[in-house]
């Protein structure tokens, strides 16, 4: 599919979406489309530029993961986005589960390894997760892990090397805002104050409404979020 090639390509998530529709429209039993859409709609998700749509990309989401299930339940991305459906809803077991059961149709998917390794972190399985996404670097060494990576590192407390993720993915994706804010909070753990100082004004620029440690606490990851607020505070740089 065009839509595909896109996406894969990080062309425009819309047009992608827009093939991958119309390729419904043209076979609707035809389930790579509708993994496709779930693909593009869980960026649509997470963009903070599109947080008005958030519930109807949402509802949309769980609408589209659910009719891929129905016409192919042991395709592995099929599995993948109905997990992803469940994260959304908070049943995490739920999702740890269907990412098991793709993980063991397909153990050499890149992809599929990644998000079962995302999915242990709301547990707090940090060591473990980064096994999985580190096999998905391995199995994809095209693709990058920094963010994933940079979450196991934060939850492992292993300052040092989150730092260097976050350097790893920022040099990747200088628009990874998310990064910005994980890097000062490391930094400010390490005591490197000033360089923390550079990395929240940047971060602040892109999010301006977080403004003190209690803005920052309401968009933190959870399982993280301890560490995060710990090496903010110590740089003293978001105060209530």
């Amino acid at each position: 599919m065009r839509g595909l090639a896109l996406f894969n390509k990080g062309d425009s998530r819309e047009e992608a979406k827009y093939h991958g529709y119309k390729s419904i429209e043209l076979d609707p039993r035809l389930s790579d489309a509708y993994i496709l859409v779930c693909k593009c709609l869980s960026g649509d998700i997470y963009d903070p530029n599109k947080s008005p749509d958030r519930e109807g990309n949402e509802k949309e989401f769980h609408e589209k993961a659910y009719q891929a299930f129905e016409l192919d339940p042991k395709n592995p991305e099929v599995l993948s986005n109905l997990s992803f459906s469940y994260n959304i809803k908070r049943d995490f077991h739920k999702r740890v589960e269907l990412m098991k059961k793709a993980l063991d149709i397909n153990p050499s998917h890149a992809e599929i390894n990644h998000q079962y390794g995302r999915s242990l972190l709301s547990f707090n399985e940090f060591e473990k997760a980064k096994e999985y996404i580190l096999n998905a670097a391995l199995l994809n060494p095209s693709q990058s892990y920094d963010g994933s990576l940079t979450y196991c590192h934060v939850g492992l407390r292993a300052y040092e090397a989150a730092v260097e993720t976050c350097n790893n993915g920022l040099e990747r994706d200088p628009s990874w805002v998310a990064g910005f804010g994980f890097k000062a909070a490391m930094l400010g753990h390490l005591g490197r104050y000033e360089e923390a100082k550079d990395c929240i004004k940047k971060y602040q620029k892109n999010r301006p409404f977080i403004k003190t440690l209690s803005d920052y606490e309401k968009v933190a990851p959870s399982s993280i979020k301890e560490v995060l607020l710990e090496g903010m505070a110590k740089s003293e740089l978001l105060v209530d």
